[in-house]
């Protein structure tokens, strides 16, 4: 059932099946390793989503997981501290979680520099 426009009781008022449609396709685009067509799908709707809901905050958590499989941690850093702090408990756990691998990784780099940088790079490449 398609909701209108003016229904903001899902956090995204386009509707929750476009939402979800931009969901499976991200989560599509991702298990086959193309992620700009995941964060491509999902920044069409995220300006109709608010983080504070239960939908909007999945689409951000894997608006977050795309930039960051797709090399672009500092927007990925930005979502994912902005979920930290959110309404939705599960997203709010994952993001923390996930934040404070991209922490842990981008030490790492800083930490072993050029001689162990590729290292990293490649575990976290592995780990998406």
């Amino acid at each position: 059932m398609m909701m209108s426009h003016d229904d903001s009781r899902f956090g995204c008022p386009v509707g929750i099946l476009f939402t979800d449609e931009a969901l499976k396709i991200a989560q599509l685009a991702m298990q086959r390793g193309i992620y700009m067509t995941a964060v491509t799908s999902l920044e069409k709707v995220t300006r109709f989503c608010s983080t504070n809901s239960p939908v909007g905050s999945k689409v951000f958590l894997e608006l977050a997981m795309a930039y960051e499989a797709s090399g672009r941690t500092q927007e990925a850093y930005q979502v994912y501290k902005t979920l930290s702090t959110c309404r939705m408990e599960e997203v709010k756990y994952q993001a923390r979680r996930l934040l404070y691998g991209l922490e842990a990784m981008e030490f790492m780099s800083k930490l072993f520099g050029g001689r162990y940088g590729f290292a990293v790079r490649r575990f976290q490449q592995n780990v998406n």
